[in-house]
Formats: structure tokens, sequence, C-alpha cells
């Protein structure tokens, strides 16, 4: 995957979808995309600037996430629409991942129905069951599937892995240039600094 002439990763659909290395590649695959919110780690829990927000973590990835220096300190959490459910099944396995949300849009598209609401601010989208009777202004309790859950840095916006666990780097746009012209007769040709 590339943005503005600079690789961003590179592997199958599958493997962006499920592994993104940053939050573009995150964005960017899956439709609807996925969905983004800046939380502070906060021991095995992730808290919103107002409060208003308290997701449990695992404690493996509290560990991990702690081990990478963000224990009290801000990280950019990542939910896919589809890892948002409304089934009390969810509710009662991820006890302490669910929001009570007022829904700004529903959306029935035949198979399932995209519910639209806002969380400190920030647009969310859930992708959920065809068969849910949620209109649009009702309140809804939504639950994360926090397993499935990604976590990027604020600043470099890289995704956050545990230790040993392999972390794409994106190239410069120089060093792509230089990559992606190799061999060619505009190898060695900056063309980035012209853009």
């Amino acid at each position: 995957m590339i943005d503005h002439g600079v690789i961003q990763q590179d592997g199958s659909p599958e493997e962006l979808y499920n592994n993104p290395g940053n939050k573009f590649v995150a964005g960017f695959m899956g439709s609807p995309s996925m969905n983004f919110l800046n939380l502070r780690l906060d021991n095995d829990t992730l808290v919103s600037r107002d409060g208003q927000i308290k997701l449990s973590i695992p404690k493996g990835t509290s560990k991990f996430l702690k081990e990478a220096g963000y224990d009290g300190k801000d990280l950019i959490f990542g939910i896919r629409p589809e890892d948002i459910h409304t089934e009390p099944i969810a509710k009662e396995t991820y006890p302490g991942d669910t929001v009570h949300v007022k829904l700004d849009l529903v959306e029935p598209l035949g198979a399932e129905t995209m519910y639209y609401f806002q969380l400190d601010g920030q647009q969310f989208v859930a992708r959920v069951g065809a068969r849910e009777k949620d209109q649009t202004g009702d309140y809804a309790d939504l639950t994360f599937q926090i397993p499935n859950a990604h976590f990027f840095d604020p600043e470099t916006e890289l995704v956050i892995l545990p230790k040993g666990a392999k972390v794409y780097q994106s190239p410069t746009r120089q060093e792509s240039d230089l990559a992606n012209t190799k061999g060619t007769p505009l190898e060695g040709q900056k063309f980035s600094e012209k853009y």
C-alpha cells in the first residue's frame, strides 16, 4: 500500500486488514473503515480525556502496552465496525467494555445495519445484525471486542506491538524513490523533492 508515493506496508489484503503496520493502513483497509479514539492507559483500563469512557483491556494487552512505555500515556485505540456488538452475550463476554450511546443514524442495508454514533467527539460506526430494531435517536449499549483492537502511537502512528513482534517501518519518501526506480533508467533520481 502506498500513500503519497511512500510505501506504507507490503502484504496481501488480508495481512493489511488484520495486521496493519500503521494508522493509515488500518484506516484505509475495510469499509467502513476502522474507528479511532485517543485514550490514556491507566493500569488495565483505557480512559477518555473527559473520563466518560472506560474500557477494560486484557492483562496480556495491558502488560505489553506498559512494557512499551504507555502506562499513564495517550495512545490511539482502533477498532473495526464489525468488532462492536449489540448482543447480550458480547456484554457478558467482555464486561467493562460496553458504552451507552445515542445513535445519530441507523442505516439498514439488508444483510446488516450500520449504527453511527459519537464517542468523545469522534464519529464511530458499528456494523451490527440486520435484525436489530434500534432507530435513529435511540440509545443503545454497544460492546467492544477488545481482543481484536489495535493500538497506535499518537506521534508516529505506528502500530504498538509486544516486544519481539515485527513492526513494519515505512521508508522515507527518498528511500521509496530509490527502491522504486532501481534497475530502471530512472535509477537514482529523487522525484519526491519535486512534489
